[in-house]
């Protein structure tokens, strides 16, 4: 049997709990398919990276956020397009915290 809660938007609104929902998969399992792909370049700044690089990121091209905040598109489809491989790419961890830096503080 199948229970059913009230959801509360005052304790956290749509969007919010669209973006943990959408944040809780785990997308390194595809950072080898990425640097083979991009051929170990990021693609934040055309640089190369070492073979066995552990610090490499994966980031999403679209964001998680204008994901969940987009609540045109069902979750599920959502989700499924977040996590496409189409939508992610292989990047130094230092490009991918300036270019999330840099997002941040333009709000």
């Amino acid at each position: 049997m199948m229970r059913t809660y009230e959801f509360d938007d005052a304790v956290l609104s749509p969007e919010r709990f669209r973006f943990h929902v959408l944040r809780v998969l785990s997308v390194r399992k595809h950072l080898p398919a990425l640097l083979e792909r991009q051929e170990r370049v990021c693609l934040l700044c055309n640089g190369r990276r070492g073979p066995h690089n552990v610090k490499a990121h994966v980031d999403h091209i679209k964001s998680v956020k204008s994901f969940a905040y987009d609540l045109q598109i069902p979750l599920m489809e959502a989700y499924e397009e977040c996590h496409a491989p189409e939508n992610l790419r292989a990047v130094h961890q230092k490009c991918n915290s300036d270019r999330n830096r840099k997002r941040k503080n333009s709000k």
